[in-house]
């Protein structure tokens, strides 16, 4: 005569006894989801990285300054200390520094989108001074 034989879980074993259990049959732990959404902070930085780039590569008071310092092909020269650097060691300065740490996105368009008067070509190294 056959006897039935009572189902149990996995969580009714010992602990040590479910590690090796869970092992043998393959089965893993299961992942907490990832948050698909963005936090404050991550959006303000992906924002602020956006119209950085838009103002980098588009705008066209910045382009129009650097034509302005252009001195050959390679070449431009400082607006402070007046030496002729090679374009890998040249940024574009806003006189009114723009901030990152406003949450106000107007105030930081409108400084960051400024006209020619605003933006100056500086070295590496007179850019570093301001900075400070």
């Amino acid at each position: 005569m056959l006897t039935k034989i009572p189902m149990f879980k996995l969580t009714d074993l010992p602990i040590s006894l479910q590690k090796s259990v869970k092992k043998k049959l393959g089965i893993k732990k299961k992942r907490a989801k990832k948050s698909k959404g963005l936090t404050e902070n991550n959006l303000h930085t992906h924002v602020m990285r956006s119209l950085r780039k838009l103002w980098c590569y588009q705008w066209k008071p910045r382009k129009a300054v650097l034509q302005m310092a252009k001195i050959s092909e390679s070449h431009y020269k400082c607006d402070d200390c007046l030496k002729v650097i090679h374009k890998s060691n040249i940024e574009v300065h806003h006189i009114d520094p723009v901030s990152s740490k406003f949450r106000d996105y107007n105030q930081i368009m409108t400084k960051l989108f400024c006209d020619e008067g605003g933006l100056k070509v500086l070295c590496k190294s007179c850019h570093a001074r301001y900075k400070d």
